[in-house]
């Protein structure tokens, strides 16, 4: 049991260094939305505007090569020219650095969350065993309890989903994690049967309830990118694994 409260402390000294990070990354990122909006609505605007009607300066300018119009692979030189500001050019770079730091911060506060439950889980059966004096009596009410949770867990993810759509996702990103910290707390310091069962119930919701916003997270971040997108269903799940095989 010291064995294990020591594994459950350095996790949660990982959960606290990855959560918070992501929080201020995911905010960053979604405080920032409205600027980028606005810099993709002035390049279609410019666009739109383009010339239609052609006079004889016109003909004679076009022999030239573009640089006002062309937003091939050009895209930094009419970005300058049309909107005056050369910052503009730098949007898509930052974009993609909030997305790796956004990305990487999930991922690692996931890891923290699973690999406690991890450490943590184990505990459970013996405890069981010990009070029932019997491996059959024990298993069943371990059963039990796995059946409740994943009842629990289907009655209330379509919920929390549907409330992250209509809140948003920074307040759930916020919460799960501080439960489930608050919810081994109790449970290191109060290891009894009577305290386990319920908060083995509660921490099981709150990760499988944070691997759902995680997971429509990055579909937000990344639906125009349906490659990604795959790729990061893989990392969730091989963060999923990767934690209870450690």
């Amino acid at each position: 049991m010291r064995c294990c409260r020591s594994a459950v402390a350095i996790l949660l000294l990982l959960e606290i260094h990855h959560v918070v990070p992501s929080c201020a990354a995911f905010g960053h990122l979604f405080s920032r939305r409205w600027h980028r909006r606005t810099c993709v609505s002035s390049v279609h605007h410019a666009r739109l505007c383009r010339p239609t009607s052609r006079s004889p300066d016109d003909e004679v300018s076009s022999l030239q090569p573009e640089s006002a119009y062309s937003f091939g692979a050009k895209t930094a030189t009419p970005l300058r020219t049309l909107s005056g500001r050369p910052g503009m050019a730098r949007v898509a770079p930052s974009h993609a650095r909030r997305h790796r730091r956004t990305t990487v911060s999930l991922l690692g506060a996931l890891t923290a969350l699973i690999g406690t439950q991890a450490v943590v889980a184990p505990v459970l059966p013996r405890m069981l065993a010990a009070h029932f004096g019997d491996s059959g009596r024990a298993s069943e009410a371990l059963a039990t309890v796995s059946s409740l949770a994943a009842a629990a867990e289907f009655a209330l993810l379509p919920a929390i989903g549907a409330l992250s759509d209509a809140r948003g996702r920074r307040f759930l990103l916020l919460a799960f994690p501080a439960a489930a910290l608050m919810l081994r707390l109790v449970a290191v310091f109060s290891p009894s049967l009577f305290v386990l069962v319920p908060t083995s119930m509660l921490l099981s919701i709150s990760i499988n309830a944070y691997v759902l916003l995680v997971s429509v997270s990055f579909a937000d971040l990344f639906r125009h990118d349906h490659a990604a997108l795959a790729a990061l269903e893989g990392r969730t799940a091989a963060v999923w694994g990767a934690s209870y095989a450690a």
